[in-house]
């Protein structure tokens, strides 16, 4: 099974930004952040992750989910489905890849899913370490963002003119 072939992921023709300590993505490769520069070149690949419980902080990006009986849903299914009821199925198992890089396995309830999921920005498809984690996007009148992006990450302050 290809945890990569089925990760919650989305490609966006943008480019990740370093202004200050903060990572910011641009939903086109052309527009500018004023007093940054450019730190990840388009495309982007930007995957979702669940906080692990526990110490070490560290993050699944889920890839498959498979329930105590068997069945199983892959990337956004999966992700959707999982938290409107991982409280139903704390003993259905993730398959996905780890902030460090690593393929992981977990029970639903070894994920917080009381803390804010974290969105990574790739260089490509085939990258298991998350070159940054991102803080906020940039938004387009070109482009629209991803729905989970959307979502996850707030708007950042304007581009520049």
């Amino acid at each position: 099974m290809d945890i990569l072939e089925h990760c919650v992921q989305d490609y966006v023709n943008g480019a990740v930004w370093q202004k200050n300590d903060q990572y910011v993505l641009t939903l086109s490769p052309y527009e500018i952040v004023q007093k940054a520069s450019v730190v990840l070149q388009p495309p982007v690949v930007v995957r979702y992750a669940i906080p692990r419980i526990g110490p070490n902080h560290l993050y699944v990006v889920p890839a498959i989910f498979v329930s105590e009986k068997g069945g199983m849903l892959y990337g956004k299914q999966a992700w959707q489905f999982i938290f409107k009821n991982y409280q139903l199925y704390p003993r259905a198992e993730i398959f996905g890849l780890q902030s460090d890089g690593k393929k992981v396995q977990y029970f639903l309830r070894e994920l917080d899913f009381a803390d804010h999921p974290r969105v990574f920005a790739y260089e490509n498809e085939q990258k298991i370490m998350p070159s940054f984690q991102l803080d906020g996007f940039y938004p387009s009148k070109e482009v629209q963002p991803p729905s989970l992006l959307k979502t996850l990450l707030p708007i950042t302050a304007p581009k520049a003119p």
